[in-house]
């Protein structure tokens, strides 16, 4: 059997193969690869493992002249030859390549950074790939998830502020850019929050942000925020919605009819879209009228004043 060569460790970029061959299947590149590993001790006992044979798995790899590229991994099974052994039979694994993989993991590795650093869609990257979107998605999230459990990931971030304003220092004479940023940052820091009183308090420190500020557009910022507060709280309340009590409005905007907010039994009647008495309740016209030509402007038409024929 070949030994691996520093050149097959380039091509392919993977220490531990080595390549047995490469060719062209419907426009891909098909890279054939092999470990070289030719001497394997059993993990129970120890004992040198005999070969059980091969087996051939398929999995996408990174890009390669422009072309999408897969390995297919000619893969060993071993078998321990000690009676006693409770070890029976294993397959080979590696780490580029995790069990019942779809993709390497530098793939995996380029799914998460394009997705997550370079703002790629998931499903471009998943074209490139040559896989379905749920697979990148499950890369990105795995991976990700590490970074974001890393505990040095914001090392330096206390400092951020500071070194935003030396940056726009020379460009933003005026500090307006960096108190736009600010303020933006003090929003953010609403929906951060985990209770509505928090909210309330991050709140309050973005307003007293913009009315000390001297930028036209941010203290504009501060009245609209105002005027739509009750709104911003109920992100708090409504589990990430701000539109709580809207939804309740949907059918009352439907030609179907309108239902008064008042408990009054009288004011509480249905009334029709196309009939603004209490009268009747008719809901308008029929569903293939409608469709086919009533006008959203046709007088009204109901028990009172009988539809127009067909």
């Amino acid at each position: 059997m070949p030994e691996a060569t520093p050149g097959d460790v380039v091509m392919l970029g993977l220490p531990g193969f080595r390549v047995l061959g490469v060719c062209e299947v419907d426009g891909e590149l098909e890279v054939t690869v092999e470990t070289d590993d030719e001497l394997v001790g059993c993990s129970g006992c120890g004992v040198r493992a005999r070969s059980k044979g091969r087996k051939q798995v398929v999995v996408r790899d990174v890009g390669a002249f422009g072309r999408r590229a897969r390995l297919r991994w000619v893969k060993r099974r071993w078998r321990c030859p000690e009676p006693a052994c409770p070890v029976r039979t294993w397959t080979e694994q590696h780490p580029a390549v995790g069990r019942k993989a779809t993709l390497t993991e530098r793939a995996r590795e380029q799914a998460c950074r394009r997705v997550g650093r370079d703002g790629s869609s998931v499903a471009l990257v998943a074209r490139d790939l040559g896989v379905g979107w749920h697979t990148v998605m499950r890369a990105v999230r795995d991976r990700g998830q590490r970074l974001v459990d890393d505990p040095g990931r914001l090392d330096g971030v206390a400092a951020l502020g500071h070194r935003l304003a030396t940056g726009l220092a020379d460009g933003d004479p005026d500090g307006q850019v960096a108190a736009a940023w600010q303020a933006k940052e003090a929003l953010r820091d609403v929906y951060r929050a985990a209770t509505v009183r928090a909210a309330r308090t991050a709140l309050a420190v973005f307003y007293d942000h913009c009315h000390a500020s001297s930028v036209p557009e941010v203290r504009r910022l501060a009245r609209t925020i105002r005027r739509w507060e009750p709104e911003v709280l109920a992100w708090h309340t409504t589990g990430g919605a701000s539109n709580g009590p809207a939804g309740g409005w949907r059918w009352s905007a439907t030609p179907r009819g309108r239902r008064s907010r008042s408990t009054s039994p009288a004011s509480s009647r249905p009334t029709s879209a196309c009939c603004p008495s209490t009268c009747c309740a008719w809901p308008g016209p029929p569903r293939s009228w409608r469709r086919a030509w009533w006008p959203i402007w046709w007088p009204a038409a109901c028990a009172c004043t009988s539809p127009p024929s067909r």
